[in-house]
């Protein structure tokens, strides 16, 4: 039977190695933000290899790897932000990203450099004693001391300034979204609204991890493993759901092409444009499609998708899901006072009234008449009663 020990080594690596091995030759070719996930889960493979390697006591062999293991704990938080902001902004260029880099290149190579003064004896002796917690800090071991503290402190801070990153990004998302589409859900990324806390609290414990003493942090107190499974099952989760994750980003990309591709440039007024805007919707009853976005929208009214949101913020005051949904209720409210409260179907008027989810439509609801839908369909109920 395995061992705990065994499992907790070995997992890490399995988990990232095998989502290298089948899914790598598509992440380049389909988006960038795949392509961070990619370098995310390599960099998790690299990193609970370097701990494996010291865990099994092939001291020698992890002091080469080292300056690996210095550098890819500064690496997981900055490709987990750079997967989240690629799957909503567009990937300008590498020259762009790469301070978020500089920390984990400094220590690979300053660790490089020092751990260059020792001879194999040297660094067999320096990670038995380290391991034991027995190591007398002085001369050339003092500074290697100097540099694992100095890389916990960094990857502390990281942890703090990423989460905080992320945490923009995904209030970005949101706005992004109401400006773009009437019915966001497939971009909402909510399960990263949930991960960027395990990203914080994980990140934490692993930090207390590394700074308990040596003694401590070994697989038979198990302290270790529990992490190691831990970190195991994020890669599980992270993988499976953002290999699924569809990027906004190149959605953007791709429809913008599209779009500008069939139409010629008009120099029509916001407001000309807002009445364009209005009829197509009412008139043409386009707001019953569930999926209408802002770029079928400017389709239908020869446009773009910037003129035509400038247009709605400008001339109406609120984005374009707000609009579209404001739409939508004042048509269903038509609807409900020509009815007869016996004959009223609100699941489907929901659904013909372009609503895909309930709670957008009680929320928006409320927004707009201050009561519940059932409250209202009440007054009308009273209101025919007085009139008979």
């Amino acid at each position: 039977m395995l061992s705990l020990k065994t499992v907790a080594l070995v997992s890490p690596m399995f988990v990232c190695g095998m989502y290298i091995i089948f899914f790598y030759k598509n992440f380049f070719k389909e988006n960038k933000a795949k392509s961070m996930l990619l370098f995310l889960v390599l960099t998790g493979f690299v990193f609970s290899f370097t701990i494996a390697v010291n865990q099994t006591g092939q001291y020698l062999f992890y002091s080469y790897l080292a300056p690996l293991y210095y550098s890819c704990l500064l690496l997981l938080a900055p490709f987990f932000y750079l997967y989240i902001k690629h799957l909503i902004t567009e990937w300008k260029s590498l020259k762009s990203n790469v301070f978020h880099f500089i920390p984990a290149i400094l220590f690979f190579v300053v660790s490089i450099m020092v751990f260059g003064f020792l001879n194999n004896d040297e660094r067999v002796f320096y990670m038995t004693e380290l391991n034991k917690g027995t190591l007398d800090y002085s001369g050339i071991y003092l500074f290697l001391h100097y540099i694992f503290i100095a890389n916990k402190f960094v990857f502390s801070l990281q942890i703090i300034v990423y989460f905080i990153l992320i945490r923009r990004q995904l209030r970005y998302n949101k706005e992004l979204l109401n400006t773009l589409f009437s019915s966001k859900s497939r971009y909402q990324l909510n399960w990263l609204h949930v991960f960027s806390f395990v990203f914080l609290i994980g990140g934490l414990n692993g930090l207390i991890i590394n700074l308990m003493p040596t003694e401590m942090v070994n697989m038979e107190s198990n302290n270790l493993s529990v992490s190691l499974i831990a970190f195991s099952l994020f890669f599980i989760i992270i993988e499976k759901i953002g290999n699924w994750q569809e990027s906004l980003s190149e959605t953007i990309a791709q429809k913008d092409i599209e779009i500008s591709s069939g139409l010629t440039e008009k120099t029509t007024s916001l407001s000309k444009l807002i009445k364009q805007i209005d009829i197509y919707l009412t008139d043409k009853e386009a707001y019953k499609n569930p999926d209408l976005d802002i770029w079928h929208l400017a389709k239908a009214v020869f446009s773009n998708r910037t003129y035509v949101s400038k247009a709605i913020n400008s001339e109406r005051g609120m984005s374009f899901n707000t609009y579209i949904n404001k739409i939508r209720i004042e048509q269903l409210l038509k609807r409900l006072n020509v009815m007869e409260s016996s004959d009223i179907n609100l699941q489907s008027l929901i659904s013909e009234h372009g609503f895909n989810s309930q709670s957008t439509f009680y929320r928006c609801f409320r927004l707009y008449t201050g009561k519940t839908p059932n409250e209202f369909i009440l007054t009308i109920k009273k209101s025919a009663d007085l009139n008979k």
